[in-house]
């Protein structure tokens, strides 16, 4: 999972006391799992006419194999890949950069 996510162990366990999975178990992880990582895209989102935002970590293999996934039906979208981060790093590293990224897009 955390190859998936392109994120370390050292991180997840940094973070553990923010995740729901503390109290989860063997079979409500392997369930989420399934379903976080075996969805299919369906051909109906190529009808969505406003602009997606694809942003992801370099690091997240997953995520960018989902990015080219979705480009081949999305007519609008705007792809940003950061560089060197992981599942989640975005936002739980903040920064002026991510504050003005979300605020460019917003606005």
């Amino acid at each position: 999972m955390m190859k998936l996510m392109g994120t370390k162990l050292e991180d997840m366990l940094g973070d553990m006391e923010k995740t729901l999975y503390l109290q989860a178990s063997d079979e409500t992880i392997n369930r989420n799992y399934l379903q976080n990582y075996t969805y299919r895209t369906r051909k109906e989102i190529a009808a969505w006419p406003h602009m997606v935002h694809l942003w992801c970590g370099s690091n997240e293999p997953y995520a960018l194999k989902s990015h080219r996934e979705l480009k081949r039906y999305l007519q609008r979208y705007e792809e940003s890949i950061m560089d060197g981060l992981g599942h989640g790093d975005f936002l739980l590293k903040p920064s002026d950069e991510a504050y003005a990224k979300i605020r460019q897009v917003l606005n």
